[in-house]
């Protein structure tokens, strides 16, 4: 485990280097000639920059997806009831999603100069759905901090 603790520190270090000196060729590393003179320069270290950002979005999302995958496992096989239990909150987040789904529109907007390609009801109703969840979930938690401090008071 001492191991395990010294690389991650190690690739802690060394990624955070990586960015830190990304971030200040990208600051302070030039303009794109063809652009300087544009209302927006482009710096020339754009698209690595960025590049390095996806990088660290898809390990962080990866790692996100596969360790709660291994510890339901593991806590599958060792206390199976306590499985169920983490089962249970999916399908609540799932049910969520679903009435949220249900309850976005999906009628095309008529946007007077609107040129582009998302005006569309599948996008609309993706963009809604994601919106009615966010609405339950931050109305979930608001009344959870609610119901929380009420119960404080009586104990």
């Amino acid at each position: 485990m001492q191991k395990l603790a010294k690389i991650l520190t190690i690739v802690l270090i060394l990624s955070m280097a990586v960015s830190i000196v990304l971030t200040g060729l990208f600051y302070f590393g030039g303009i794109v000639p063809e652009t300087i003179d544009s209302n927006f320069p482009e710096p020339i270290w754009t698209n690595q920059y960025l590049f390095w950002a996806k990088l660290l979005f898809g390990i962080g999302a990866i790692i996100a997806i596969i360790f709660p995958i291994i510890s339901f496992v593991n806590t599958l096989i060792h206390n199976p009831k306590q499985a169920m239990r983490s089962v249970g909150g999916l399908v609540f987040f799932g049910l969520v999603i679903f009435i949220a789904y249900i309850v976005a529109d999906d009628t095309v907007l008529n946007i007077t100069e609107y040129k582009g390609s998302d005006n569309v009801a599948s996008t609309l109703k993706m963009a809604g759905t994601s919106l009615y969840t966010m609405y339950f979930l931050g109305g979930i938690a608001i009344f959870a901090i609610i119901l929380t401090e009420i119960m404080k008071v009586f104990k």
